[in-house]
């Protein structure tokens, strides 16, 4: 059986094995890792990343700019070019093919009704050959429900619409004591 030793007391140094460093010992290799040139070496000195990298106070220069980074001389000409090209997204239509493609529709008038009207001509400003349809709304009250043209003969609001060469034709039916002071939307149809 070994000998017992008091924890309370300090161990004597011919009790420490000899691979085990004294304090002497291990504040000199402290000193000497600290009074070294490069203790790191797999890391870089300052001096040795000041070579290496640009240092963030220092402005680039042109030369210092890879060839295939464009210049704002090159992005604004590019941006330019862009704006002015006829079709640069070749993908997407054009309003010249978007028009040609597709119906237009416009609103020709907003009008207000009045009892001795016995209906109006509303100019629609396009050629006859293109309009393909027209129609109207009149409000018919303060919960703004709508009443189309040809429908509602029995509360006071027939009308009917009629087109020519240059104006849309609205006529007020029999049964049209409704239309009094109405607003209504007048819309045109036509191709491009």
């Amino acid at each position: 059986m070994g000998e017992l030793i008091d924890l309370n007391s300090q161990i004597p140094d011919t009790r420490i094995p000899a691979g085990i460093a004294r304090d002497t010992e291990t504040t000199a290799a402290i000193n000497a890792h600290i009074a070294a040139t490069d203790p790191h070496p797999v890391y870089l000195t300052q001096a040795e990343g000041d070579t290496r990298y640009r240092q963030s106070a220092v402005a680039l220069t042109d030369g210092d700019i890879p060839a295939g980074v464009a210049r704002d001389t090159e992005t604004t000409a590019a941006l330019n070019a862009h704006i002015v090209a006829t079709d640069p997204h070749p993908g997407y239509l054009t309003q010249v093919e978007a028009d040609a493609r597709y119906i237009l529709s416009k609103v020709i008038g907003f009008i207000t009704m009045s009892v001795s009207s016995q209906g109006f001509a509303i100019p629609h400003g396009l050629a006859f050959s293109k309009i393909v349809g027209f129609t109207s709304v009149v409000e018919t009250g303060p919960n703004l429900s709508l009443a189309p043209p040809n429908t509602n003969t029995t509360g006071g609001f027939a009308y009917t619409l009629g087109a020519d060469a240059s104006n849309i034709y609205f006529s007020p039916g029999a049964s049209n004591a409704g239309l009094v002071s109405k607003t209504g939307r007048v819309v045109i149809f036509y191709l491009p």
